[in-house]
């Protein structure tokens, strides 16, 4: 995660280097699965689980955390230093949209909610005023 305002601290994490695609995190009784999605900076991640199977009494298939590549009704800028639109919709389309490993009722994480607080790649693929750019 990133912020442009963050300071680096110590940490007594095993981690000793950076994640790529394919790699795994175990986190409690979840597996996260990382999935490179350059768009919004070029080395922007999203993390899946297949693991959870309810949210909030609604039954899912599991759920990603996209930070700023796409939100409930939006997507993320990619005027910044770096970002690149054409990346940015690649990412959503071949990273989420079509990957065999993600259906329409995995739950999405954003890093910001501007229209509640979760959605679903089902929703954003009906109601996304941007579908037509990585369907």
């Amino acid at each position: 995660m990133f912020h442009q305002n963050a300071r680096r601290f110590q940490t007594n994490s095993p981690l000793r280097r950076g994640l790529k695609e394919g790699d795994t995190i175990n986190v409690g009784e979840y597996t996260l699965h990382v999935l490179e999605t350059p768009g919004h900076a070029p080395d922007s991640l999203c993390y899946y689980s297949k693991d959870p199977k309810e949210f909030n009494g609604q039954n899912i298939d599991g759920l990603i955390f996209t930070g700023d590549l796409i939100f409930s009704k939006g997507i993320g800028r990619s005027d910044f230093g770096g970002g690149d639109s054409n990346q940015l919709f690649s990412s959503i389309k071949n990273k989420i949209m079509y990957n065999p490993e993600i259906t329409d009722d995995f739950l999405i994480f954003s890093g910001h909610s501007y229209y509640g607080d979760v959605t679903s790649v089902g929703e954003e693929r009906k109601s996304s005023p941007y579908r037509e750019y990585f369907l």
